[in-house]
């Protein structure tokens, strides 16, 4: 085991934008699609970037940090009527993992004190500011939890080359798994395809970095529990099992709150891992009494400490390096192509004087001003875990 916390977290609020924040996030999100790019606000005591648009469900504004994700509807129906749960927060994998939960939901709820959000009671009496920490949980809901575990395991690594696991899966009638991998390897089984119900990934956790997210800060979860960083190249061996709770498996057992699904976490995790569960196929017993495959009572053992994670605080990422080098390598190939375009291979001394000319004409080009502030923002937070 080389670490487990919280991954996702979403969360719906019974809170009531006020007027003036609603015309405020008006006017960037008309300037987002006036300029093309997210712009930038300050929302509470933090910065959000305001997409152009809004989401799936009725959503008219989001904003996001490296952190924190909101999810507005309009404050008010058509029919004139408050709009009941109208703010959702998703807690980011990034601040999850540098900070830990009970901050981040601090923050979440300390950016929408401070930006006027109110919450209605039952008698009908509006409570503001500071003094919804007295009410809660009332106005709050839980819709989603992903929880990760980490392994490092050359065995299962061999184990995915065979491409046969499959067959050693026991489930539930209806729960359906699929697998995604490569001619020589498996790479990511998923177990339960409904994602509102419960869902169970196990996937290449050092190809996933490497390949997509960049989240080379994860080293440093690691290292705490004997992990090496490679020095170039993907961590080999490590394999994230991933248990997602969606909104339908908490509501059938009555979960409500964040705090609810912790007092039942542990209840809930071996409910995933063994009704839905890799096992180690014995000849003599029958199918539904295999036992847990190793991987999957390594995650059973560690469901005990689940919810007791140190946060290593806030990291930077390589990615500001690997896009400098990805643009370099870029303005390389231009200038080679420009030069065999013009004179049918490569001259030196031309393609020197050709960037010189193009360095002068950047600064008169058309919207020129207004091209750097869309890279401003599009590079951001390109230092930030994320």
């Amino acid at each position: 085991m080389l670490g487990h916390n919280f991954d996702s977290l979403q969360e719906c609020y019974d809170l009531f934008m006020c007027a003036a924040t609603a015309r405020r996030l008006d006017e960037a999100q008309k300037e987002a699609l006036e300029s093309e790019h997210e712009v930038s606000i300050d929302f509470g005591p933090e910065t959000f970037q305001v997409w152009q648009g809004g989401a799936t469900g009725g959503v008219k504004w989001v904003l996001k940090n490296d952190d924190l994700q909101f999810f507005f509807c309009t404050p008010v129906t058509s029919s004139g009527q408050i709009r009941r749960w109208a703010v959702q927060v998703r807690y980011l994998s990034a601040g999850l993992w540098e900070y830990g939960i009970d901050f981040l939901r601090q923050r979440a709820i300390a950016c929408l004190t401070q930006a006027g959000f109110t919450w209605v009671d039952e008698a009908g009496e509006v409570v503001e500011g500071s003094m919804l920490q007295e009410f809660a949980p009332s106005w709050q809901r839980i819709n989603r939890v992903d929880y990760a575990f980490d392994f490092e395991s050359p065995n299962f690594t061999n184990e995915m080359r065979n491409k046969r696991l499959g067959e050693r899966l026991v489930l539930p009638s209806g729960v359906k798994y699929g697998d995604v991998g490569t001619s020589t390897t498996l790479q990511t089984i998923t177990i339960g395809m409904n994602r509102a119900n419960v869902q169970i990934q196990v996937y290449d956790k050092g190809a996933e970095i490497t390949e997509a997210s960049g989240k080379v800060w994860m080293y440093k979860v690691w290292e705490k529990n004997g992990f090496k960083p490679p020095e170039e190249g993907k961590p080999a061996n490590i394999w994230r099992m991933e248990i997602r709770f969606g909104k339908d498996f908490l509501k059938d057992r009555g979960v409500r709150t964040f705090d609810e699904f912790k007092e039942k976490m542990q209840e809930f995790f071996c409910e995933a891992i063994f009704k839905r569960r890799l096992s180690n196929p014995q000849n003599k017993m029958k199918r539904e009494e295999w036992p847990l495959h190793p991987l999957f009572a390594e995650c059973y053992r560690a469901t005990e400490q689940a919810g007791k994670y140190a946060p290593i605080g806030r990291q930077m990422t390589l990615r500001h390096e690997e896009l400098k080098t990805m643009l370099d390598k870029q303005t390389q190939g231009l200038a080679r192509s420009r030069s065999v375009l013009d004179y049918g291979d490569y001259k030196d001394a031309e393609t020197q004087q050709n960037l010189m000319h193009i360095g002068e004409e950047i600064k008169n080009a058309p919207g020129h001003t207004e091209k750097i502030e869309k890279a401003k923002e599009r590079y951001k937070h390109v230092r930030d875990a994320r």
